[in-house]
Formats: structure tokens, C-alpha cells, sequence
């Protein structure tokens, strides 16, 4: 995948609203009209009865983000299975580029892992300090379990379920937690 280059001053990443399980074909035909599309692919494995299959599935289903300027808008529109742009209110969001690169970061994370215990208080700001997500701060909503959370991504406006370890989050306050 090739990523833009920051030369085009008026462009601006934006998400789409698609149909449901049309991520994958909606990008590749907004490709095809030569406009830069992006959807945040996981790789998860299906187990059947004889075989294993690796497949990939969008992280943020019915969404596909595009890198264009407002001229470009009617293009995306035109698009089979393309429903509308987000927005607040009537207009059009762009998405912050650190955004769009934490999303390009989540793809593919966290393998050998190492556990180091340590408290963590719902509500909290936490910042990942380990791995390719290093940097990311949201708040901790939910601990589902020793090594699944929930935290915010206040500009997505969603809730991102990442599986991390704790040794990888830590507090962003100065509080010293036991």
C-alpha cells in the first residue's frame, strides 16, 4: 500500500460510510477511480471442522477512510456501496493524520509478550509504552479480563477494543499506583 505524501497540502483523510462487509470491495473500486483508500485489516484465524483458514477482517466495520480533497468528494460518492461521509451536524470531518497513523499501527500488534503486573483504575488517561502502538493515549473504559481492555479514542469518537498486555499500559497521571 502506498502511502500519500504530505505534498498535497488540500488533501485531508476522511471516513465513508459503506455498506456492511463491502470494506474490502469499496476500497479497491475507489483505487481503481485513483483515489488513495484505507481500511485497518486484522488477521484473525478461523478454525473449522478440518481445516484453518487465516482471513482478514476490517477493525471499523462499515468504514473505509480516504485521503482526497473536498473536490474529490463527488468521485467517493459515486461509488457503489458508498453511502456518505461522517459527519458532525452537516459538515465533513477530516481525521487528524496521528489518528490515521495509530490506525495503520493497530493492524498486526502485539506478539511475544512479556507480563508485568501492575494497577490500573478505570477512568483513567493510560498511555502504551510498548510495542508499535508506543505513544497512543486514550482512557482506560473496561478491564475484561488479566490482559483485555477497553480505551477511548476521544477523536474517533469509538470505543477501540485492543488486546494488551498491562505491561504494555501504563498511567499517563503522576499518581504512583500500587
Amino acid at each position: 500500500m502506498i502511502t500519500p505524501s504530505n505534498s498535497s497540502n488540500n488533501k485531508q483523510w476522511y471516513a465513508v460510510k459503506v455498506k456492511y462487509k463491502c470494506e474490502k470491495l469499496v476500497r479497491d473500486r475507489l483505487s481503481a477511480k485513483e483515489i488513495h483508500s484505507y481500511v485497518p485489516l486484522l488477521k484473525t484465524t478461523k478454525i473449522y471442522s478440518s481445516k484453518r483458514k487465516v482471513v482478514e477482517t476490517p477493525l471499523i466495520h462499515s468504514f473505509v477512510f480516504v485521503y482526497i480533497s473536498m473536490a474529490e468528494n463527488i468521485k467517493v460518492l459515486q461509488t457503489l456501496h458508498v453511502y456518505d461521509f461522517l459527519k458532525i451536524g452537516n459538515e465533513i470531518m477530516p481525521i487528524r493524520d496521528d489518528e490515521m497513523s495509530l490506525l495503520k499501527q493497530v493492524v498486526g500488534e502485539f506478539t511475544n509478550v512479556e507480563a508485568q503486573e501492575k494497577s490500573l483504575i478505570i477512568g483513567e488517561s493510560v498511555e502504551i509504552i510498548r510495542g508499535n502502538l508506543t505513544g497512543l493515549k486514550g482512557i482506560l473504559v473496561e478491564q475484561k479480563n488479566k490482559n483485555e481492555f477497553i480505551v477511548d479514542l476521544p477523536s474517533f469518537s469509538i470505543q477501540l477494543r485492543i488486546e494488551i498486555n498491562k505491561a504494555f499500559l501504563r498511567p499517563t497521571s503522576n499518581r504512583v499506583l500500587v
